[in-house]
């Protein structure tokens, strides 16, 4: 289930056709703030730029995500629906939770589901499987290969195996599909979880949920 989340991650990110509008619209508005500047006329931006737009304020307080959003619900309104819709997958990454300190101050903290692909716990399943398989052989020889253990240890350690090998074949998989993300994104190389983190921030601003005087 966690490598198809991130098939289903990254596929909304590569399929997304109101993405690029979207991101368009942020390096449009970073282009004029940069006017007559050598950075004025930039052809792009890295990804990563996205989480810089909070720290760029007006006199009333609110940070550049609430003007280019409020700028492209209402001038691309379908595309803005849309764009909620494809990026669902990186949302559904996210776990959030309202909660409060020792002082009863309110904080809002995101986790994430899947952060990579597992390349780690293939491996580790691997080293298991090789010991257990040792330890196989030492019992069974001592048992002996006629008696139950002996039966059958060896063939649910095979299955193990092929279980194994087809789990690092779906890492695989997904490892290959997140290097299409990467390259998609001009070579720029982010994580599963810095990626849905960026994104959620901008859609979902901790700071603006947490201590709202609300219920």
């Amino acid at each position: 289930e966690e490598l198809e989340a991130v098939r289903d991650i990254v596929d909304c990110i590569l399929t997304s056709r109101a993405l690029p509008t979207f991101l368009g619209l942020v390096l449009a508005v970073g282009n004029y703030l940069n006017g007559g500047t050598g950075r004025g006329q930039a052809d792009g931006f890295e990804i990563r730029a996205l989480g810089l737009l909070e720290s760029i304020k007006d006199p009333n307080g609110n940070d550049l995500r609430h003007f280019v959003l409020d700028m492209f619900f209402h001038l691309k309104p379908a595309e803005a629906g849309t764009l909620i819709y494809e990026l669902f997958p990186c949302f559904c990454n996210v776990t959030r939770r309202l909660s409060k300190n020792a002082i009863g101050t309110e904080e809002f903290n995101k986790g994430f589901l899947v952060s990579a692909p597992g390349t780690d716990e293939v491996e580790r399943f691997k080293g298991e499987l090789t010991e257990a398989q040792s330890l196989c052989q030492q019992a069974t020889a001592k048992l002996g290969a006629s008696t139950v253990f002996g039966k059958t240890m060896p063939v649910m350690l095979e299955q193990a195996k092929t279980s194994i090998e087809e789990l690092a074949k779906l890492v695989d998989e997904a490892s290959n599909h997140l290097s299409q993300l990467w390259e998609y994104l001009g070579g720029q190389v982010l994580t599963i979880r810095e990626l849905c983190e960026l994104l959620d921030n901008l859609f979902v601003p901790a700071e603006l949920i947490a201590n709202r005087g609300l219920d």
